[in-house]
């Protein structure tokens, strides 16, 4: 027991110093970075060297997350230089003046496509940008963005978080991981019909500054919007597997949702216009491009590897040419060359792009450091598992036959402390597939519902608010937005949950 309670000291440290007392993210990330260093090492007798080199991995990560906000300002400060973004401004107006109705086609519709290519964040770094420079609040901007970047996420960058996180973590067999898909998908699908109604519902109160219950306003838009998404999403994740559903669901969704507006509120938008959209389309071409089979294999022969940090097995391995934010800085590289901007633009560009996302490198190293030095206190001298897992197992224990409901909340709790719903997979798939076999339920569902969970603590991890947060310059509002989201995430993993139960009803 006494474990369980020091394994919460972080957590409860950072929900303190961020939520109760407002405090930066970059002060209170150091401070939770120290004590979870501390417990590591006095109480789960982690060594020195094995805190250093999970250190170190963290600095390293957060370097590749700053590079894909990089690449994602960079290509917004392009935009602007060559006068591109008013031009998107008056196409997404010609859909509708209601940024409800923007909100749901950029940060829905938009987003899941980006996410099932890239993956990692890439959308809610994409989307709350472009978001501002159509006149919604910073704030507004990043919770929506992250909402929406919810669902989609099981499915992202090319199925990974199925084919990495649950493949790589527990005895699998390709109609494994296809069912798991299939059950993924249905659990999110019912949920994901009704989040463009949240969306509408948060951009009225923290963009318009009116009541939330006039984004239900909307919900004929809102339920197609989710419709256009879940019904293809579903169909995709059954007919092809787990790569393509956010991929294709998302670019699907988006094209029948740009028709549908020309008739919800008489839009006199034309889908040829759609063309203003043409960098990020760029962006969007490279990323699918480089997830195909035979390209994806070529471009990750170009590696950077550290090996046994310090002498442990702690290691890191960085692909550059399949990164989302170096094909963001090629995608604005070659904007610059389309639009012939002259050096003066660019390099005010550059200058813009360094000023706004710095600033979030260190409180983002901080963050990912301590979830390293977390999820690496497995490797100790005192027998105990690492964190985590304690957490994980003691809450199982404590739930006992309702674990079928609390199963996402394990997978949200993961991409809460990690920011990735392929590492949630990988830290707990095991635990989870274990547990429903004791229970003697079906592993198939429980590993479902991880990663249904996976996807949904996206909404809350730190570094991936701070890492769109960055993206529109907003600060020490960290705090302010888990807040804000939390609620939403608790209600998506009860109904995951109770969908789950369903599910198993009828097997």
């Amino acid at each position: 027991m006494l474990e369980v309670i020091v394994a919460l000291i972080p957590i409860v440290v950072l929900l303190l110093l961020l939520v109760i007392l407002k405090m930066p993210a970059i002060t209170s990330m150091s401070i939770t970075y120290v004590v979870t260093v501390f417990l590591a090492v006095v109480v789960w007798k982690v060594t020195a060297l094995v805190v250093g080199a999970a250190s170190i991995k963290g600095v390293f990560v957060a370097a590749e997350i700053f590079l894909i906000v990089l690449g994602a300002i960079f290509l917004l400060e392009v935009m602007k230089s060559g006068r591109l973004l008013p031009l998107i401004r008056s196409f997404m107006r010609k859909i509708s003046p209601d940024k409800r109705v923007q909100a749901v086609i950029i940060a829905w519709s938009f987003g899941a496509f980006i996410e099932g290519a890239a993956g990692f964040g890439t959308p809610a770094a994409l989307a709350a940008p472009l978001l501002v420079g159509l006149g919604f609040t910073p704030f507004a901007a990043v919770i929506v963005a992250l909402i929406a970047n919810s669902a989609p996420v099981s499915f992202g960058a090319i199925g990974t978080p199925i084919l990495i996180g649950i493949g790589t973590s527990v005895e699998s067999t390709p109609q494994l991981l296809h069912s798991v898909g299939v059950f993924s998908a249905l659990i999110h699908g019912v949920i994901a019909l009704f989040l463009p109604l949240l969306i509408s519902c948060v951009v009225s109160k923290f963009s318009l500054k009116q009541s939330f219950w006039r984004g239900l306003e909307l919900w004929k838009f809102c339920l197609f919007a989710g419709a256009a998404f879940a019904v293809p999403y579903v169909l995709i994740a059954w007919l092809l597997g787990p790569e393509f559903p956010s991929l294709l669901g998302g670019l699907i969704g988006f094209g029948l949702v740009i028709a549908a507006s020309r008739f919800y509120g008489k839009s006199k938008v034309r889908l040829s216009e759609m063309k203003t959209l043409w960098p990020y389309a760029l962006a969007a071409l490279l990323l699918v491009v480089s997830r195909i089979p035979f390209v994806n294999r070529w471009l990750r022969e170009v590696s950077l590897d550290v090996s046994n940090l310090f002498g442990t097995t702690i290691s890191y391995s960085f692909l550059p040419l399949v990164s989302p934010g170096v094909i963001f800085l090629i995608a604005g590289i070659l904007t610059v060359l389309i639009l012939s901007l002259n050096r003066k633009r660019v390099f005010d560009a550059a200058g813009a792009t360094l000023h706004k996302g710095v600033t979030a490198f260190v409180a983002l190293s901080f963050t990912v450091a301590l979830v390293q030095v977390f999820i690496n206190s497995g490797m100790n001298a005192s027998g105990l598992a690492s964190m985590p897992l304690v957490l994980a197992q003691s809450f199982a224990s404590l739930v006992g036959n309702a674990f079928v409901v609390f199963s996402p909340f394990i997978g949200a709790f993961g991409s809460f402390i990690t920011g990735s719903n392929t590492v949630s997979n990988l830290l707990f798939g095991v635990f989870q597939q274990d547990t429903a076999a004791a229970l003697g339920i079906s592993t198939i569902v429980i590993l479902a519902l991880q990663n249904v969970g996976g996807a949904i603590g996206n909404m809350l991890a730190t570094h991936n608010i701070l890492a769109a947060s960055a993206t529109v310059g907003l600060t020490g509002k960290v705090g302010r937005v888990i807040q804000h989201n939390l609620v939403p995430a608790v209600v998506y993993a009860l109904l995951a949950g109770v969908v789950g139960m369903l599910l198993l009803a009828v097997l």
